[in-house]
């Protein structure tokens, strides 16, 4: 196309080496039909009455192919008897598309599950009436049909096309595409050959003890492992057999990776591709080929340290996890060099540089030679924090480790990190190092996105427990950017005590409220103590956890430390609460039965209702330990918490009573997205008789089952409704203990939403001389949460209790409890 373009340049530089410079007397365009002439000598820069060189010639040609509009570009020179000299330009104009049309074996098959019609393939090709018909344009088009019918698994898709003349206009034309799309192709097999000798499963017995010895040998089962996503079509499973061109690239070359990291530093894949052979039924079948050279396996003989004079040989040796005599592991190789740059990194060394490589020593040996440049120590010089529009500057710094003017820490960046997450203030927390050149300074910066500042919230439920209940508060986690958190909170509802099967003595519904407030200051003045306060008030009808009415006013201070030893992660508090309780029946069994005779005294008659009031004061330590990388969904880290609570005796008032209580969590990442979380607690509370009036409340003792907004959660049976049993009701007990297992999988970042799957036992007992650890009550389920920036958590879950319930006992039923559906609102997760 650009041949004659590129003699006439010859021409040119020849006939101007005489003389620099033509004049062009006028310019003629020949071929044109679409474009005008004028704008064909607009476009190409050149004008009549003008001297031209051969280089001004060329750049005009070149202007004009820019415009994608000719097919050919001829460019002559005309001198006239008069000595005058004209310029014709001769162009060849690609057509203009008039129609596109389909035609071919493609309408007889079901395409995308649905027949496509012509309409949806035009916009496929992304060809529009009215263009220039270029050659790439359509070479676009057929490659795009191409790949839509591919992702349908039509693999053999063949494609033709031809221009069609108009009658009477040679510049306008169709394009006829002619499809032949095949059948849709799946693969029926995978054949794997060494040295032109095909691998064949392992028999069951070599193939436990491969698995038993976690051998990564270069047999079938272990490539066909790797090759897991490509699913082999069988007469009983048709569905299968899809394949993606692109993804099976993406295998394989993962494949060789595989075995690359396993040791088989020469493994390579020297060929794959598709035939087609016969079935039994004499049909064609495709089946994937693939040809390897396995190479040697690679044992490590020597690893060997240079450059290294901040630290020893034997405490780098120490920071690598392969040794010599093992097999090459590229993963444990890779993690091996981060550790030993982050031991740098953690002592300044932010620049050092860790060169490694892997030198073979002969056909199943090889050295591992690490060069250290190990370079300055690097120096703080500023700490910047970014995008906090609410909370206070001094509030994020008080959590970040990292200091202006100390040495550089990788591990005080990281810890800083994990801490200001914890906080629970931020959606995103992005720390970043910027050096500053000339100097072995950087600055180093934190970047948040802020969560919103309150919650304001309005709720509607139901509980098996409480009835129907609504209400709402608000709460501000980070009150006005101090971090301080305040929170108020109302909750009213109908307690219906024929929600159950278990008999009582009232058929009555009666209210229930709750209203609370707190507030309490993390850092008192920038410092490791914490203060708060806290008040409430509850009325709370009969129900089936206790057979009379109840009314509690509360009011608690508190007081907590950060510590330095065992570790950072420890926190304790102290909590001195106070409280009055008066519990109403008009039958004065209710009270004796649930409590002892010994109070019989200090019933009050107050109009025909009995009232037995009681007051409390007790103080809690809590100790704790947390060291959780996010405060929503955990991925590694522990939490544990040691609660012992004193109430009464030497304190005063008549609820005395020793509660001791012991909670494990651990996460552990299985995969990218996928946590498995287990939980352990146990509880033991000793009664102390000081009077003839002394008594434990019923809010002390431990009670467990459905999904309790208090209490411990025992999925797959009604609320409240395992351990002890009073008259006709569940009481609570004295000791309990409860395993929890979860496996969680987030869907979702922002807003935290993620699926489980539990199993949990747990169970209450009222003396020591009772307690069974293998006497628990059982459940499995399924469920999902979601957090939600204004509401809290959001929960339900389906679980199956395998045991009888106290429900089970009242009614005569002791089988297995069955299904139960808990819906979870506003609360934490238990």
């Amino acid at each position: 196309m650009k041949i004659s373009s590129f003699i006439l340049l010859i021409f040119f530089s020849f006939s101007l080496s005489q003389n620099n410079e033509l004049k062009i007397s006028d310019i003629t365009v020949v071929g044109n039909v679409n474009m005008k002439k004028n704008d064909i000598i607009n476009f190409s820069g050149l004008s009549s009455d003008s001297y031209v060189n051969a280089i001004e010639i060329q750049n005009a040609i070149n202007r004009l192919w820019l415009l994608n509009k000719f097919r050919n570009i001829q460019v002559d020179l005309e001198e006239t008897s008069y000595g005058i000299t004209n310029l014709i330009i001769t162009v060849e104009e690609f057509p203009k598309l008039n129609k596109i049309i389909f035609k071919g074996q493609y309408f007889n098959f079901e395409l995308f599950k649905f027949k496509k019609s012509k309409s949806e393939l035009t916009k496929i090709s992304k060809l529009e009436p009215g263009i220039s018909l270029t050659d790439q344009k359509i070479n676009q088009a057929i490659n795009l049909l191409n790949e839509n019918f591919i992702e349908r698994n039509f693999h053999d898709i063949e494609i033709s096309y031809k221009l069609v003349d108009l009658d009477g206009d040679k510049l306008e034309k169709n394009i006829l595409f002619n499809i032949n799309s095949g059948k849709k192709s799946r693969i029926h097999d995978i054949k794997i050959f060494v040295d032109n000798k095909e691998l064949n499963n392992l028999n069951i017995e070599d193939l436990i003890k491969s698995r038993l010895n976690r051998n990564v040998d270069i047999n079938k089962n272990n490539i066909l492992k790797n090759l897991a996503d490509i699913d082999i079509w069988k007469w009983y499973t048709p569905w299968k057999g899809k394949y993606n061109t692109n993804k099976l690239d993406q295998m394989i070359s993962s494949l060789t990776q595989y075995y690359n990291y396993n040791g088989y530093l020469d493994f390579d894949i020297e060929s794959y591709k598709f035939i087609k052979s016969k079935n039994i039924f004499n049909k064609s079948k495709k089946v994937l080929v693939i040809n390897i050279n396995p190479g040697n396996k690679y044992y490590i003989d020597k690893i060997n340290f240079t450059g290294n004079y901040i630290f020893t040989d034997s405490l780098l040796k120490s920071r690598y996890t392969i040794s010599p005599g093992d097999v090459f592991d590229g993963i444990k190789f890779d993690i091996s060099n981060m550790s030993i740059n982050n031991l740098y990194r953690d002592k300044g060394y932010l620049f050092s540089q860790i060169n490694p490589s892997v030198i073979p020593k002969n056909d199943s040996l090889l050295n591992i030679n690490i060069n250290i440049n190990e370079k300055s120590i690097v120096h703080v010089n500023r700490v910047i924090i970014k995008g906090n529009e609410n909370t206070k500057d001094n509030v994020i710094r008080r959590d970040i480790d990292v200091v202006p003017g100390e040495i550089f820490s990788q591990s005080a960046i990281m810890e800083s990190y994990r801490k200001l997450f914890m906080l629970n203030f931020f959606e995103a927390v992005t720390p970043d190092i910027v050096p500053i050149e000339g100097k072995n300074e950087v600055d180093v910066i934190f970047e948040v996105i802020e969560k919103g500042s309150g919650q304001l919230n309005f709720s509607a439920g139901y509980s098996g427990l409480l009835g129907f209940t609504g209400g709402g508060g608000f709460s501000f986690p980070n009150f006005v950017g101090t971090g301080q958190s305040l929170s108020f909170n109302y909750q009213r509802g109908i307690s219906n005590q024929q929600q159950s099967n278990i008999p009582i003595n009232s058929s009555n519904t009666s209210a229930n409220q709750q209203f609370s407030m707190s507030y309490v200051e993390p850092r008192l003045f920038n410092t490791h103590n914490l203060v708060g306060f806290s008040a409430n008030y509850q009325e709370r009808g009969q129900s089936n956890s206790q057979p009379f009415d109840s009314k509690i006013t509360g009011v608690g201070i508190r007081f907590g430390r950060r510590f330095e030893w065992p570790d950072k992660y420890f926190k304790g508090s102290w909590n001195l609460n106070s409280s009055k309780r008066e519990y109403y029946s008009s039958n004065r069994d209710d009270l004796i039965s649930y409590y002892s005779s010994s109070i019989d005294n200090y019933i009050e008659n107050n109009n025909g209702n009995y009232v037995f009031p009681t007051s409390g004061l007790k103080v809690t330590q809590s100790i704790s330990r947390d060291n959780r990388n996010h405060p929503e969904f955990p991925t590694q880290g522990s939490q544990f918490n040691w609660n012992f609570t004193i109430s009464g005796t030497f304190l005063g008032g008549s609820e005395d009573y020793l509660k001791n209580e012991v909670g494990f969590k651990w996460y552990n990442q299985i995969i990218d997205k996928l946590v498995l979380h287990q939980q352990f607690k146990g509880g033991l509370l000793n009664p102390i008789e000081s009077s003839g009036r002394s008594i434990v409340p019923y809010s002390a003792r431990f009670r467990m089952g459905g999904a309790l907004p208090y209490g411990e959660m025992l999925r797959g049976y009604g609320d409240n409704m395992i351990g002890p049993i009073g008259a006709s009701y569940p009481k609570g007990g004295n000791i309990m203990l409860k395993y929890s297992l979860e496996l969680r999988y987030l869907v979702s970042e922002t807003p935290n939403m993620y699926i489980l799957c539990f199993a949990e036992a747990g169970n209450i007992w009222d003396e020591l001389n009772m307690v069974d650890p293998f006497n628990l009550r059982r459940s499995v389920g399924v469920g999902a949460r979601v957090m939600m920036p204004m509401l809290g958590i959001l929960g339900y879950d389906i679980a199956y209790g395998f045991d009888s319930s106290v429900e089970e006992f009242l009614t005569g039923n002791n089988g297995a409890h069955g299904w139960e559906y808990h819906f979870i609102f506003g609360m934490p997760i238990n």
